[in-house]
Order: structure tokens, then sequence, then C-alpha cells
């Protein structure tokens, strides 16, 4: 067995063996990730085809032909699938992925699969062209790909960064740094593949596969041990977008929406969110949004604005002299130390222990 076909035989066992781990992992999942599943049959598709390649197996006549075109067709749906179901996959832990999308990715791709595959089987039986350019075709189209993905995806990042922003008061949990981290090893595998092409590294490129599938299967059960709230996101739709009217009565909104905040002390709740204030004001979330925005603010910025200056008011206390400056920020409803130093400093200009030794 030469090294090449070592490589991809265990790519195939790296490949198999992270998603048997993802997948007994998320066996309590209220929803486990179906696109993640399809990406690894697809990185495990274009593995195993090439394998198969590795071992020079030549049938001659029209089977060969069949056989040869069939290993194309699910190679080509390998590469086509398998920035689109990744994409899909951290697309659907940030919003909610309507039929629509769905289709629309994968519908395409498997469009590009069949004319890649006509134009091989037109080439080979009339000798028309030589099949480096059907490949050269497939790495300007892979590229072009992935750099839509890698555009929308850094655009679904952004978005989703400004909801957590309007809907609620902590972003610990919340984040997903492990999406930006997936993001760029996303960039690189795109890399790889095109490089593989264009310059035939086929053991540096197979194994850099490997090592890849295995950094993303680490990401993805950080994700899946650390934070297990994706059912709680709110999603982004285009309802959520449309912009609503305020009535008569729900002139002077935000002067509502600031006292029941400050009379009810909703603030000192750590995991706060828009739809538990909305519920107190006795309108829908939307209006709180659009309202708190109006004021050139977020949510997350009203809600520790109320905290900071309840925490001035608890460090100027005398009386609060034998609570830690840590238990004060956990009173006033910040989740960490470090989020409160934050928010205090940038309020202040100096930190809660600073601020309580110049008193």
């Amino acid at each position: 067995m030469n090294i090449n076909l070592f490589i991809e035989f265990g790519g195939l066992i790296i490949t198999l063996f992270s998603f048997l781990v993802i997948f007994i992992v998320e066996r309590t999942a209220e929803r486990r990730s179906h696109f993640l599943y399809l990406f690894y049959a697809s990185v495990f598709s274009i593995q195993l085809i090439t394998f198969i390649e590795k071992w020079n197996i030549i049938i001659p006549g029209r089977g060969g032909l069949i056989l040869s075109s069939i290993e194309f067709m699910i190679l080509c749906s390998g590469i086509f699938l398998i920035l689109p179901f990744l994409y899909l996959f951290i697309f659907s832990k940030i919003q909610v992925v309507s039929r629509r999308i769905i289709l629309g990715y994968i519908i395409s791709p498997l469009v590009l699969m069949i004319v890649m595959t006509i134009l091989v089987l037109v080439g080979s039986a009339y000798e028309l062209f030589e099949a480096e350019v059907i490949i050269a075709l497939i790495c300007i189209l892979f590229v072009l790909s992935s750099v839509f993905f890698v555009i929308k995806l850094f655009q679904i990042i952004r978005e989703y960064k400004k909801v957590l922003l309007d809907h609620y008061s902590f972003t610990e949990g919340m984040e997903m740094r492990w999406i930006i981290k997936l993001s760029y090893a996303f960039m690189v595998l795109a890399g790889l593949i095109v490089l593989n092409e264009l310059f035939l590294f086929y053991a540096l490129q197979a194994f850099a596969i490997q090592l890849f599938v295995a950094y993303l299967s680490l990401l993805v059960l950080d994700y899946i041990f650390k934070s297990n709230k994706s059912q709680d996101f709110l999603s982004l739709t285009k309802e959520d977008a449309v912009q609503h009217n305020i009535s008569e009565e729900d002139k002077g909104l935000y002067e509502r929406i600031d006292d029941v905040i400050v009379s009810k002390s909703l603030y000192l709740n750590p995991s706060l969110n828009i739809a538990d204030v909305a519920k107190e004001v006795g309108v829908n979330y939307k209006y709180i949004s659009k309202e708190i925005n109006a004021q050139g603010i977020t949510f997350l910025e009203l809600i520790n604005a109320k905290r900071i200056a309840k925490a001035k008011l608890m460090l100027e206390d005398k009386s609060n002299e034998f609570l830690s400056v840590e238990e004060i920020g956990k009173q006033v409803g910040f989740k960490s130390k470090a989020t409160f130093y934050k928010y205090f400093k940038e309020k202040h200009k100096q930190t809660p222990s600073m601020f309580r030794k110049s008193l």
C-alpha cells in the first residue's frame, strides 16, 4: 500500500469516526445536525472515490465508461455540495432555514454535477477536449462558489451579532466564537481542494483535509458540550424586519419600557431578554426593539446602563463594604466578573475596584 493510498484510507476512517462520535453525542438533542451529517457524507464520497481511483482498477469497454461516469458524478456531487452543506449547518445554528433556501443551495450544485458529467461523457465519446479542461472548469466553479459562501457566511454572522445585541441582556455563551473559527477553516478547506486540483499535491492535500475534518469535529463537539442553547435563539426572519406602526396610545412607549425595567428591577435578571420585557410591558417584542433602537442604543446597552448605575450606587454605599466587587456585579445582573469590569470601565473610565478605592 503506497503512502497516498494509506492517507486516503486513514481519511475514510477519520471521517466515519468523527461522524459516529457527533451522532452519538447528539443522541439527546432536540434537533440533530442533519446538514452536518450531509457534509460528512460529501467529504466521505470524495475520499471514497479518490481511494478507489488510487487502486487503478480499469474495466474495459462500455462497462468501464459507465462505472467511471458514476464515480465522476459522485465525486462532483461531493465537491459541489461540501460547502453548501457546511454553510447550511452554520446557518441553521443562527437562523431558521426555509425550504426555499435549502432547495436553492442544493439543487444548483446538483445541476452543476449533471452538466459536468454530460460534458465528460460527450468529451470522452467524441474526443472534443481533454479531461483536464473539465477539471479546470470544476476548479473555477468551486473557487466562485467558495467566495460566494464565505461572503454569505460573514453576512449571517454580522446579522446574528446585531440580533444578539438587540434581543439579549447578556452575551456569555451565545457569541458562538466557534463559528468564526469554523469560517476560517471553511476558507482553508476550499483553498486546499483548489490547490490539489491545480498542483496535484495529493498526499499533502489529503492529509490536510483529514486534519480539517478532525478540527471541525472538535469545534462542533465543543459547541455541543458548552452551549446547547440554539433552541433559545431568536430567529432572523423577514417578518421580524417588518416595520410596525405605533398607535396613538403607544406614544411614549420608550418611557413605559424604561419605567417597567426600573420599577420592576427587570435588569437584575442576568438572563433577561427582550421577550421578558415585552411580556411585562404588554406589547410585541418587535415594538420594544424598534423603540429602543430609535434612541440610538441596543437592548444590551440599555440594560447594562441600568446595571452599571445600580452597581455604582452599591459601591458608594458604605453598608456594602463587606460585599466583594464580583458579588456586587452578580447582584446587579452581570453573569461574569469580566463583563462587569468591561462595561463599568467603559462608563466610568476605571474598574469597579479602582472606583471603590477612590471613594
